[in-house]
């Protein structure tokens, strides 16, 4: 009896280093958008959202080492269009939005100062040949109060994918050097690396996750029709 029990306690614990051994990538996920604050109002508007660095993009992989990275908004101007604008949402009388948003891949940082040269380079952005990043939102409609769904497509390395994902959207009135008709707007969406042409040995690995998560929170400014 003696030898039985640590038999019984080895068979237990075989399947957790197995699954803790399991690297591989994980399945895009879905990301309901939180609830709350106040409802944008219903009627035709337009969001413009100032290049300014009150805006939040990060890009989250999560192997074993968690690794981040995120859009740079200290520049003067947005070098993706040459504007100090990140993008603009417009609001038809219906409810459906359409909009977009684009960076340069320059822009993009990890901290590190070795990494954003891997970075920009051709096994990973590309960005010399495929400077911009972006997302068109084809169709925003409201889901609850202050939940939409936006189906949209982002581009990344010159390769465009669909997305649909929920955010969050509220009112937060007037807000010092924003504007006096504010709405935040927050949500997250997930890219397969593989997909967008990083195909190279480390992407899936315990090194570089193959899904990495866009987070995003902005504040856009409110143009009623």
């Amino acid at each position: 009896m003696p030898r039985v029990l640590p038999l019984l306690a080895l068979i237990a614990f075989l399947p957790l280093v197995a699954a803790c051994d399991d690297l591989g990538p994980s399945a895009p996920q879905d990301h309901p958008a939180a609830e709350g604050g106040t409802p944008l109002a219903e009627c035709a508007m337009t969001v413009s959202f100032p290049w300014m660095g009150k805006q939040s993009v990060m890009c989250v992989g999560d192997s074993v080492e968690r690794q981040i990275a995120f859009v740079d908004f200290t520049s003067e101007t947005n070098e993706a269009n040459e504007s100090n604008m990140l993008g603009t949402v417009a609001i038809d009388e219906k409810g459906v939005g359409t909009g977009s948003f684009s960076v340069a891949a320059k822009a993009l940082r990890s901290g590190h100062v070795d990494r954003d040269t891997k970075l920009m380079g051709g096994a990973w952005l590309d960005a010399e040949t495929h400077p911009t990043l972006g997302l068109e939102i084809k169709r925003m409609t409201r889901v609850k109060p202050t939940v939409w769904k936006v189906e949209g497509a982002w581009t990344m390395r010159g390769v465009t994918h669909d997305v649909t994902f929920q955010v969050n959207a509220r009112s937060v009135g007037e807000m010092k050097w924003v504007g006096d008709d504010v709405v935040r707007i927050t949500g997250r969406f997930d890219v397969d690396l593989k997909q967008y042409g990083m195909d190279n040995g480390s992407v899936g690995t315990s090194a570089v996750a193959q899904i990495w998560t866009i987070d995003v929170g902005l504040l856009g400014v409110i143009q009623k029709k």
